[in-house]
C-alpha cells in the first residue's frame, strides 16, 4: 500500500481504479501542478485528517461526465 503524497507535475493522470479499489494516488496529499490534468472515474486522495488536495493555477480537474474545472 502506497501511503506517500502524489504530485502530478505535467500530463494527464486518469484515476480509473473503480469502486472498492481504494485511492489511485495513495494515502497522502495530492498536488496537481500547473498544466497538469487529473480525471477519471476512480478515487484519489485520502480521507485521513491532514491530507490535502491542491490544484495550482493553470491545472485542470475533470471527473466523470460532469465537465471540467480549471484552477484560477
Amino acid at each position: 500500500t502506497y501511503t506517500g503524497d502524489t504530485t502530478i507535475s505535467g500530463g494527464t493522470l486518469l484515476a480509473n481504479n473503480g469502486s472498492g479499489g481504494g485511492s489511485a494516488t495513495g494515502g497522502g496529499s495530492v498536488i496537481l501542478g500547473t498544466g497538469a490534468k487529473l480525471g477519471g472515474n476512480g478515487t484519489v486522495g485520502s480521507t485521513i485528517l491532514g491530507s490535502n488536495f491542491t490544484a495550482q493555477s493553470g491545472s485542470t480537474l475533470f471527473a466523470g461526465q460532469s465537465g471540467m474545472l480549471d484552477a484560477q
